[in-house]
């Protein structure tokens, strides 16, 4: 890892750690930007610390897009324990379970411990609270599939400028 990576990388910690986004919104389209505008509000924050009754008042967001091509998945894995939870967004329109790509939450590690799957359909939505039995995976995308999976995952992160 470079000097001017590791860098950036600190900058860029720093600058969510109080809360600024740290990209420029002006290259996304409207709709993109609403929907980032309207994600690091108070009431969006408000709404999952309800929900899921982790406060997260003065934890950092991070929002990322992510796009799985035929055969990526993520093997059996709790969050790093820096993580509070995780909201993911779907946006497929149609998916086949076939396809798989599903979140696969698990009873414990073993990939075959299926308590549910999820597929990434825009209906869809999942919030997983970070534990150290919040088993969860993502089945390989198959090569049949013929679209790429999409989500926007946000991610809420524990004090993350004391790691800076």
């Amino acid at each position: 890892m470079s000097d001017r990576w590791r860098d950036g990388y600190a900058r860029r910690r720093h600058r969510i750690a109080q809360g600024r986004l740290s990209s420029n919104l002006v290259n996304l389209s409207s709709p993109w930007r609403q929907v980032i505008e309207e994600l690091w509000t108070p009431a969006y924050r408000q709404a999952l610390t309800q929900m899921s009754g982790v406060e997260l008042k003065d934890c950092a967001m991070v929002i990322g897009f992510r796009r799985y091509n035929l055969g990526n998945s993520h093997r059996p894995h709790t969050d790093e324990p820096s993580k509070a939870l995780t909201h993911l967004l779907f946006f497929n329109e149609q998916w086949p379970m076939h396809w798989g790509g599903c979140l696969r939450i698990l009873f414990d590690k073993k990939p075959e411990s299926v308590f549910q799957d999820i597929a990434p359909l825009n209906q869809f939505s999942a919030v997983i609270v970070r534990s150290d039995n919040s088993w969860h995976m993502l089945t390989p995308v198959a090569s049949t599939a013929l679209q790429c999976r999409l989500a926007l995952r946000i991610t809420f992160f524990h004090n993350l400028d004391a790691g800076a």
